[in-house]
């Protein structure tokens, strides 16, 4: 029969607090934006503007 977590303290897991979150939505500043353009039907799905990503740094015409 196995030992309990109170009976053998490796096994114990420490306590954590999420101290923060953040995200990033599309079409809007915050979660509350973002729920009002879903309940409005706003579709949020664009192209990734070129200041997020390069595809460059992806893609390269010699697949080798």
């Amino acid at each position: 029969m196995s030992k309990s977590n109170t009976e053998n303290p490796k096994t114990m897991a420490e306590p954590i607090a999420i101290v923060g979150m953040a995200a990033m939505f599309p079409k809007s500043p915050d979660l509350k934006g973002f729920w009002h353009l879903i309940q409005a039907g706003v579709d949020g799905i664009s192209d990734i503007p070129e200041t997020h990503w390069s595809p460059d740094d992806y893609f390269h015409a010699d697949q080798k």
